[in-house]
């Protein structure tokens, strides 16, 4: 590695989820940064993450196929469409789809990007697997306590998971969060529910609708752990504007630069806190969140408009004219009526045990009334074939 290139190396190391700050330690992927091909290659792309995954997925074919990169080069355009084939066959038979997508996409985009055309086989349904199989849709009272958890070690965690729960956002959407959306309503007093009005900005998915935003909104719960984040961030010298990032990666100290969390920082942490709280990490990540809103307001006495308009949803066929995206009051009513707070499941749980009970005991009172009015036909019938026999 040249001298030019060591003073950079500072920009292939990852930095810390919780400062911001470069963390000590070589991946074990940056050994194939030795390799030119490889190196200019995934220079090309900007991001730490992208980077980072495209050297994983490299890492692994090379090793499953047992070649270094120089022998993977020298190989033949079949047999190396062949090695390739083989390892993504053979991860996405252990379940790992989105794994075998990264390792194909990866192996080709080396490929062209050093000016080799590599015919490859097509794949279908590589993101099945067990990711859909193993995943959770947490109870509000599995939230609060992942919540609770959080609130130990970071008020900006908790104030996430909360967040996340309660506007049912996409993940995406959180990190691009800004104090202007909430200021209003957090200070200086709370004014629930918060208000958040989500557009193509935050939710690159509402163009695809034919949306050019949608609203949702914050309880109480959530409302009071944001607040307390944002007033820690302040007493650690923070001066808040309008513009700021709501969710930011610094630490402690008031002298690192806050950027935007991104959605890779928010879902290591839901899976340890979830590990923390108890519950499997294999089955939660952050769009799970997301469900266990839309089981809440779907469990509301709210009309199926007004559920898919809080979900960002676009209504079908002519709905869409009908519904009055502009009554926010009407729309807050009804969110309202939505239960998230922390004993809502059990709730919900004890009184579908209670339907359960009434409808058990109406069926058995339905069944003897059935069977009295057996036995009187019975009984008319004989008294009426005496009454003519006479």
């Amino acid at each position: 590695m040249s001298r030019k290139e060591e003073s950079g190396s500072a920009r292939w190391q990852p930095r810390s989820f919780e400062t911001g700050q470069f963390l000590g330690g070589e991946r074990s992927w940056m050994r194939l940064l030795r390799d030119r091909r490889v190196r200019s290659w995934l220079e090309s792309y900007r991001s730490y993450n992208v980077r980072s995954n495209k050297g994983y997925a490299l890492e692994s074919l090379l090793r499953r196929q047992d070649l270094t990169v120089d022998e993977l080069f020298r190989l033949p355009d079949d047999e190396v469409s062949q090695a390739i084939t083989d390892t993504v066959r053979a991860v996405a038979e252990e379940g790992k789809g989105a794994f075998a997508r990264n390792i194909l996409d990866s192996a080709k985009s080396l490929f062209v990007f050093n000016d080799r055309n590599i015919k490859l086989k097509r794949f279908a349904h590589l993101r099945s697997g067990k990711r859909t199989k193993e995943q959770v849709i947490p109870q509000p009272s599995d939230i609060y306590k992942m919540a609770e958890v959080a609130g130990r070690f970071s008020a900006r965690n908790k104030a996430l998971i909360l967040c996340l729960f309660q506007s049912g956002v996409r993940t995406s959407c959180i990190t691009r969060w800004s104090f202007g959306m909430v200021r209003e309503s957090l200070y200086p007093d709370l004014r629930l529910p918060v208000q958040l009005k989500i557009t193509p900005d935050m939710d690159t998915k509402l163009p695809s609708y034919g949306l050019s935003y949608y609203v949702t909104f914050l309880g109480k719960e959530a409302a009071e752990a944001l607040r307390d984040y944002l007033d820690q961030r302040q007493k650690l010298g923070w001066i808040p504007k309008d513009s700021d990032v709501l969710f930011s990666t610094a630490g402690p100290s008031p002298r690192l630069k806050e950027k935007p969390l991104k959605v890779s920082h928010i879902d290591e942490m839901m899976k340890r806190v979830a590990k923390r709280s108890g519950l499997s990490p294999k089955g939660i990540w952050p769009y799970c969140l997301r469900k266990s809103f839309r089981k809440v307001v779907n469990n509301a006495p709210i009309d199926e408009d007004t559920k898919e308009v809080l979900m960002g949803h676009t209504l079908p066929n002519s709905r869409t004219n009908y519904f009055d995206y502009h009554d926010l009051n009407e729309i807050a009513r009804k969110y309202g009526l939505a239960s998230f707070s922390a004993d809502s499941g059990s709730q919900f749980d004890a009184l579908l045990a209670r339907m359960d009970g009434i409808e058990h005991r109406l069926r058995v009172e339905i069944e003897s009334l059935r069977e009295q009015l057996r036995m009187l036909q019975t009984e008319e019938g004989v008294v009426s074939s005496r009454s003519a026999g006479t």
